[in-house]
């Protein structure tokens, strides 16, 4: 807001997480094991 280079407030809500799940194994390292395309 103080650069002034936006015309409109810049305005970010702050809310509670939510409960994380952690994802099963074969989810995890995804890009590591299949490359990132």
């Amino acid at each position: 807001d103080a650069s002034g280079r936006f015309r409109d407030p810049i305005v970010t809500q702050i809310a509670p997480a939510a409960t994380f799940w952690r994802a099963e194994d074969y989810h995890q390292r995804y890009i590591e094991k299949h490359g990132g395309h």
